[in-house]
């Protein structure tokens, strides 16, 4: 039993002296090699991409991206709608170059993996980890997405719109037109819808007082919504006194699209959701008014990975309202 024993410890150590020189061996391989996790809906693999170009700038590391996510899991936060990844479709210029099965499968079992946390709070510390690592996570304050305007002005759609969304878009341009995102969907039932109909009523109050400070032609506004019959219902009737219109032209696959359109108008009213963090970021009206909640994530929220949430939505000459 003793020889036994010793074998088998034997055979353990050797196992483990193995994986030791397996994970050196592929540390000096991948040594400059970074592989971030793209996972979730349009919004979010904009601003995977987006992580992966300020990573890249800052460490002048290799970044790959890692699609997995898409075959083994893809849905919502409610495990409903299938998420769908479009983002090379939509920007087919871009460089985005996508990790093997093999380097993925690598990364993951050999090498160090970084989960950011807190989502919501500048985070310094990815630009002074060394390569290689896997990452997974998200960001989701605006200060990111400050030092990455370069690559955000060089995003530019490539769409060709038919039918009503071509009709809407020359509406949209022709006006002095305010796009509104009303973000509900999943985020009803995990809790996070936060922006309610006091919110819009709110900031639409304020953005008309905006435009008529600047002395501007009337405003339109233009809703883009997950829940349009919801908008319908519950903000339309108090609005009859403005000239509005309400976008249904495309669903859960063509969602961007409706960033797009979002994009077209002269301002916006954000919800607190990835287009409304982007439809202000890529809108390029020099003198946009844009106009966003305060917080993230409810503010009597007990999840330890909200913290950060307030003032991470908006830049400093947005408006920022209490919700």
């Amino acid at each position: 039993m003793p020889r036994l024993k010793m074998n088998e410890y034997n055979k353990s150590a050797q196992m483990r002296m193995r994986t030791c020189f397996r994970k050196f061996f592929l540390s000096l391989k991948f040594r400059n090699t970074i592989i971030i996790e793209v996972s979730g809906g349009f919004g979010d693999q904009i601003r995977h991409y987006l992580v992966g170009q300020i990573i890249k700038k800052k460490t002048k590391n290799t970044v790959k991206y890692d699609l997995s996510w898409y075959e083994i899991y893809g849905r919502d936060c409610e495990g409903r709608q299938k998420r769908k990844f479009a983002l090379t479709k939509v920007f087919p210029n871009i460089d985005f170059p996508v990790a093997s099965q093999d380097e993925c499968r690598i990364f993951k079992k050999y090498l160090p993996e970084y989960e950011n946390k807190y989502n919501f709070i500048y985070n310094e510390e990815i630009f002074k980890m060394r390569a290689p690592y896997y990452f997974t996570g998200y960001f989701m304050t605006a200060k990111h997405f400050e030092e990455v305007r370069e690559f955000i002005d060089s995003l530019d759609f490539n769409l060709d719109l038919s039918g009503k969304n071509r009709e809407l878009l020359k509406k949209i341009q022709s006006t002095n037109s305010i796009a509104i995102h009303v973000r509900r969907g999943d985020f009803v039932g995990i809790g996070f819808a936060i922006c309610d109909k006091d919110y819009y009523l709110r900031a639409i109050e304020t953005m008309v007082k905006e435009i008529s400070s600047r002395g501007g032609p009337p405003p339109q506004f233009y809703f883009f919504s997950d829940d349009i019959n919801w908008v319908k219902e519950n903000i339309g009737p108090e609005i009859k006194h403005l000239e509005h219109y309400f976008a249904e032209n495309n669903d859960n696959d063509t969602g961007y699209v409706d960033l797009f359109l979002i994009t077209q108008c002269k301002h916006l009213i954000g919800s607190n959701s990835n287009f409304g963090l982007l439809g202000g970021l890529f809108n390029k009206n020099k003198d946009k008014i844009v106009i966003t909640p305060n917080r993230w994530r409810p503010k009597d929220g007990t999840r330890e990975s909200n913290k950060g949430s307030e003032g991470a939505l908006s830049f400093q000459s947005w408006i920022a309202l209490e919700v």
